[in-house]
């Protein structure tokens, strides 16, 4: 998939004659035919869309970004936020955006909706072709082969780059696969409308208690001789808001995993290769040697150390046990009495929750995620010079609250259900954009595409009609937090 480096040279030594050398370049891309090594019928990416779209000029306009494309993926979020008289590229629903600058490394996706991108992006309109057929094409690394690196600071691609590609062409069977893809994306998109509700429900419930803004007073009376660190004192009015709780200290065993030296022999998780759906790479680091406590286990927790970004300071996921796939794209996994460990930079906390704790893992992630301990963590975050970072001896300290009993197993099972939807469709996506690569060079026959899609079509009814529909309803559940919410007004 696009996300991955692309490891394969499309250069090799060529004599060319002097009388066919061409007079304004001297790149080998133009000399080199790049689509010889597809073995299957192809057609000039012109001849099946329209590819262009002048920029607009927009006024209050929302525009996708470059971090709105998936680049697991390729699928498009709604971005949010106002922006001014900024130059933007117009799209309608199915059409496909292609970064100029980022599209090797993924950027590029399909959009469910219409609105306006960044004008760095070009707008690719499937005419003659199934569109999501078309997206997994586009990111496959025949067809990424095929772009030019210009010698210029920032390479970047043309429209006329796009029009040149040669698209594979598989009959009947693009329908097929694009029909998979559709299905997948859909699938991926509810469930991510699960845990985003949940994340809703749990900040709803609290809404009425919050601070209005990043800052508050305290009266001086309030104040400990010990500390003036604003992230005590709002630990202090989580204890008001939320009576019953736990210290996170008390409950997990906090691990700070090793330093990790740059080298080619391993490679491991940075702070870049997950969210609270889970682990997606995209951005695997490279490591000479892994350490015992670099490894986090099914069940575990992992949170950044360092700030992650200015739209979510800190996040967590929790360690799915059915990761075996994410080796095929390059991370170092281990297996130990029939049980995956999955690699950790020292970018990351992991932890363990004790057999003794109360909580599960997955209500944790949802409480981590929330918008309160967002804020919370903004406030503990320290660091005068470079990132600002989260201390172990703070972390320790956190207050945790405790809900009834069936209401953080519906946290619980709601964000467990869904991660593993979300985990099991990412494993399908990239099992086809291995096997197509491979039948695009011949290596493979189209026809164990298809019966790939009939194996995981029955697996994909399965998850929407029982593990998704169960999420949503454990889901609906949480909605009811607010009458379980009890105390004073935050002060």
């Amino acid at each position: 998939m696009a996300f991955v480096k692309v490891e394969e040279n499309p250069y090799s030594a060529k004599l060319v004659e002097l009388s066919e050398l061409i007079d304004e370049t001297f790149n080998p891309r133009d000399y080199i035919d790049l689509s010889a090594n597809i073995k299957v019928n192809h057609d000039s990416l012109d001849s099946l869309a329209d590819v262009g779209g002048g920029p607009i000029e927009g006024v209050l306009v929302s525009r996708v970004k470059s971090k709105h494309v998936d680049r697991a993926t390729g699928e498009v979020y709604e971005p949010s936020g106002k922006m001014e008289n900024v130059l933007c590229l117009k799209f309608e629903k199915g059409d496909i955006l292609f970064h100029k600058y980022a599209g090797r490394i993924g950027r590029i996706g399909l959009v469910s909706f219409d609105g306006v991108a960044d004008n760095h992006f070009m707008r690719i309109r499937p005419s003659d072709v199934d569109g999501y057929y078309l997206l997994l094409s586009l990111r496959s690394v025949p067809m990424l082969l095929q772009l030019p690196f210009r010698e210029t600071a920032r390479p970047g691609v043309w429209n006329s780059d796009l029009k040149k590609l040669r698209i594979p062409r598989l009959g009947d069977m693009e329908k097929e696969i694009g029909d998979f893809v559709k299905e997948a994306f859909q699938l991926r998109s509810r469930a991510k409308a699960v845990l985003k509700g949940l994340l809703e429900s749990f900040d709803m419930a609290i809404s009425s208690k919050m601070p209005t803004n990043y800052s508050f007073f305290m009266e001086t009376r309030t104040l400990s001789e010990q500390t003036l660190d604003p992230g005590y004192y709002f630990m202090k009015a989580i204890e008001i808001m939320f009576p019953k709780h736990i210290i996170l200290g008390k409950e997990v065993d906090i691990i700070y995993p090793s330093s990790l030296n740059v080298g080619e022999k391993h490679t491991a998780i940075t702070l870049s290769d997950y969210r609270f759906e889970g682990i997606v790479p995209q951005n695997i680091k490279s490591v000479e040697r892994l350490w015992k406590n670099n490894f986090a286990k099914p069940n575990d927790v992992i949170l950044n150390r360092l700030h992650s970004s200015g739209d979510t300071i800190a996040k967590a996921t929790v360690i799915l046990s059915e990761i075996d796939y994410l080796e095929a794209i390059g991370l170092t996994l281990s297996h130990s009495d029939g049980e995956v460990r999955v690699p950790i930079y020292d970018q990351l906390f992991i932890l363990k929750l004790k057999p003794s704790s109360e909580i599960s893992p997955y209500y944790l992630s949802v409480v981590f995620n929330s918008n309160l301990f967002q804020r919370m963590f903004k406030f503990m975050m320290s660091g005068s010079t470079g990132r600002q970072r989260l201390r172990k001896t703070k972390l320790a300290i956190v207050r945790l609250p405790i809900l009834s009993d069936h209401m953080m197993r519906a946290f619980s099972e709601a964000t467990k259900i869904s991660e593993e939807v979300l985990s099991e469709t990412l494993r399908m996506l990239i099992q086809l954009h291995r096997m197509y690569e491979e039948v695009v060079y011949g290596k493979r026959r189209p026809e164990d595409i298809s019966s790939f899609i009939k194996r995981e079509r029955a697996n994909v009814t399965d998850l929407e009609g029982n593990s998704i529909e169960m999420a949503e309803r454990f889901a609906s559940e949480t909605t009811k937090l607010e009458y379980e919410i009890e105390h004073p007004s935050f002060a």
